[in-house]
């Protein structure tokens, strides 16, 4: 399978494709191995979507250029620059 899971000083670091995110380990509590299981889980769940051929790399960026608010601001802005529609959608407030 592809993506691997790393121990680190801190925690977790999961590595897939070009995605890495870091997950702590949590030394205060009484299992200390509690952070691996959402690695292990985030991990399981990028296997999941490649092998439905939903993944896409887009949804996991930090600026997330797919995402629904994204994606809805970029439409009410292209709408406002229509003189046939900027009234209709003039008020609606750009998040």
């Amino acid at each position: 399978m592809k993506g691997s899971i790393h121990q680190t000083k801190y925690g977790w670091q999961v590595r897939f494709d070009k995605i890495t995110r870091r997950f702590k380990r949590h030394e205060h509590t009484e299992q200390p191995h509690r952070g691996f299981t959402p690695a292990e889980r985030f991990l399981n769940g990028l296997q999941y979507e490649t092998d439905r051929g939903t993944y896409d790399i887009r949804d996991y960026r930090q600026s997330q250029p797919i995402g629904f608010g994204n994606l809805v601001n970029k439409f009410l802005l292209s709408k406002r620059k229509k003189p046939q529609a900027q009234k209709k959608y003039a008020e609606i407030p750009i998040i």
